[in-house]
């Protein structure tokens, strides 16, 4: 009779596992985090001195407040498990990510807000894998001050953008040409050194505004920092000075190539033919040495 226990209970080992695996999953399903509130399917874990991503929210969340806290990193494990998240704000924290940080798949996620961290890198692959991603926050990072061409080449549905309050001297329009959907991008109190070679950003930006394809908030902020010259004064107000300028500069540069390609072609006229003048001399003269001693023997003869 033993045996037809222990047998009857091995032949349904794969049954009990599912059954615990089912009610781990209920658990965490209606679980939520210490000190944090869960109402429906949102979790607010919002100013309570966190240092690491909460453990136990529940797995059809979809709205995440994880603002003002202290957390250094995201926890790669814990948030993949969020396949339901739409919304997630992780505003105001210590956030660090390394160039091989890459967020994990969440196939809903519409809104990241990073705004005020310590970001200081962004590639190609940070946004990867968010693809249905609307509106991104990156707003207060004093340490980012560059993006790459292809930071969003994976997210072609983004329409919302705010970069304001970071530390970019110079933005390429290449960052942007993959957006179809694009609507909204704040650039605002930034230090934009407005030399010639940001000009073919601003006047795309120019461009942009007058088609009403794209709109710039807080644009009387958008200001330069460098050259002194225009210190303070917004991008656009100088653009058309910036362009007399720089086409000044490169009429000027142009001058100067010109010229110095003429002296160069001028110098090698003069080495060719002061190289060819020394060959007919080198190739001439031992003849002529050679019928000097032809002259000599008939004098002796």
């Amino acid at each position: 009779m033993g045996y037809l226990v222990l047998t009857s209970f091995h032949n349904s080992t794969p049954f009990w596992l599912a059954f615990l695996i089912g009610i781990m999953c209920a658990e965490r399903a209606i679980s939520c985090p210490p000190n944090c509130t869960c109402q429906n399917v949102e979790v607010n874990c919002e100013g309570n001195n966190l240092r690491t991503f909460p453990n136990e929210i529940p797995l059809l969340t979809r709205r995440l407040v994880l603002a003002n806290n202290s957390i250094v990193y995201i926890t790669h494990l814990e948030l993949s498990y969020l396949n339901e998240l739409v919304y997630l704000d992780f505003s105001h924290n210590r956030l660090l990510m390394g160039t091989n940080f890459t967020f994990p798949l969440l196939p809903e996620l519409t809104s990241l807000d990073l705004s005020y961290n310590h970001i200081s890198q962004i590639t190609g692959e940070t946004f990867s894998k968010l693809e249905h991603l609307l509106l991104l926050n990156l707003s207060g990072n004093r340490y980012l001050h560059k993006l790459d061409d292809n930071t969003f080449r994976h997210n072609p549905l983004l329409r919302y953008l705010d970069i304001s309050g970071c530390n970019f001297s110079y933005i390429s329009r290449e960052v942007f040409k993959r957006l179809k959907n694009f609507h909204s991008l704040d650039i605002s109190a930034n230090p934009f050194d407005c030399n010639c070679h940001v000009l073919e950003f601003m006047e795309w930006m120019k461009n942009k505004m007058d088609d009403k394809e794209l709109v710039f908030p807080h644009i009387e902020e958008t200001t330069c920092k460098k050259p002194l010259i225009f210190y303070d004064m917004e991008t656009l107000s100088i653009l058309k000075r910036l362009i007399v300028t720089c086409r000044k500069s490169i009429r000027s540069r142009n001058i100067l190539v010109a010229s110095g390609l003429g002296i160069f072609s001028f110098a090698c006229g003069i080495l060719t033919a002061s190289m060819v003048g020394m060959a007919t001399v080198v190739y001439h003269y031992p003849l002529l040495k050679i019928d000097d001693d032809s002259d000599d023997d008939m004098f002796w003869d």
